[in-house]
């Protein structure tokens, strides 16, 4: 039976994709990627894989998730099938270092950035690289924005560093109640040259589907911070932008799209 699968590891992003595959009338299947038996002797079964690992996966006890999905992959990579997020998008998913040397290798600007390993070694790189300077604390492997944190020096990350981090996440789930101002607004238009590099980068990459996140500098240069491979987007920036059509809904068309090139008969 040729049809979409969906691997992923948590069921809470899930609906507003299945809603927007739904909508369509595509013929899709959940592949939840938590705990399961591959039988690397069979072929898979036909039809278009799209992975949306999430990087934050070991914060709900799915530890082994993205360890099942490189599995995965290659088992479905090995058998030919199309894979949309493949292998080297999910190596970019679970690693910010990673994401950051590709960036750099297609001349995207990103954050001057430290990677240390070690907590006792965190306060020591901070005033190394930044001195008296404000600077943000990021997992190398976070997801929804987990332990993002701006610290005005060294000695306030000093105090902290025994202590948790927040959540910063663009998704429907992750709004915050009461806030003021909405905290992300869909923009028209960004720099072509920013743009052109951005998607020599997805080329590199083998992205195919991403939300890329930018801030602009002081000195108006826009630095790229992350790249989500499995992002829902956001539906009430959506709303307010009048967008007609949504992301959930283009990645739904596109999914449908490469399952009609198979030139095969879902059923």
């Amino acid at each position: 039976m040729t049809r979409i699968h969906v691997s992923h590891e948590n069921p809470d992003w899930l609906p507003p994709l299945a809603a927007a595959l739904d909508g369509i009338g595509a013929n899709w299947e959940d592949w939840f990627l938590v705990e399961r038996a591959i039988d690397l002797s069979a072929p898979p079964p036909e039809g278009v894989f799209y992975n949306r690992m999430s990087a934050s996966s070991h914060t709900r006890g799915h530890r082994f998730s993205a360890e099942l999905t490189a599995a995965t992959l290659a088992w479905l990579t090995q058998h030919g099938r199309r894979v949309v997020n493949g292998p080297a998008a999910l190596d970019l998913e679970i690693s910010k270092v990673r994401q950051y040397a590709a960036l750099a290798r297609a001349g995207v600007a990103t954050p001057r950035t430290v990677a240390v390993v070690g907590r006792e070694r965190l306060v020591e790189a901070a005033r190394a690289a930044f001195g008296a300077g404000s600077f943000i604390l990021k997992p190398n492997r976070g997801g929804k924005g987990l332990g993002v944190r701006l610290f005005e020096n060294a000695d306030a990350l000093a105090a902290h560093v025994a202590s948790g981090g927040f959540e910063l996440c663009p998704a429907d789930v992750c709004e915050v109640p009461g806030r003021a101002r909405p905290a992300f607004r869909v923009i028209p238009l960004i720099d072509d040259t920013l743009r052109a590099r951005l998607e020599r980068f997805l080329r590199i990459a083998g992205i195919e589907i991403a939300g890329i996140e930018f801030a602009t500098g002081r000195d108006g240069m826009p630095l790229v911070y992350d790249v989500n491979t499995n992002t829902n987007y956001n539906a009430s920036a959506e709303a307010a932008a009048e967008i007609k059509l949504t992301g959930m809904r283009a990645i739904a068309n596109f999914l449908q799209s490469e399952l009609d090139k198979l030139g095969l008969e879902a059923a």
